[in-house]
């Protein structure tokens, strides 16, 4: 994994934990959505993050081609953005 606290390596190190977390749950995307939480709580690098919201949106992400933008508000329990369209929170 990467380590370094770019958000190139954070989203290259988020997708290996997804990888690893649908590997590990044999596919099983809501287990895997808990492991993945779990491991996003351990590593200190996604501290303020709401480590459910973010699996739950990287899980969303690859499903439907988006890509996760670290800086939404809504990670860190805010507001969204002003005229923000995306409806998947």
């Amino acid at each position: 994994m990467m380590f370094s606290d770019s958000v190139r390596d954070k989203l290259v190190t988020l997708g290996r934990m997804a990888d690893a977390a649908l590997e590990r749950s044999h596919l099983n995307r809501l287990e895997a959505r808990n492991l993945m939480a779990s491991w996003i709580k351990s590593d200190r690098r996604f501290d303020g993050l709401d480590a459910s919201k973010l699996a739950r949106r990287i899980d969303e992400a690859r499903c439907n081609g988006s890509r996760v933008d670290l800086t939404d508000p809504r990670l860190r329990g805010g507001e969204p953005r002003p005229l923000s369209r995306d409806t998947y929170w």
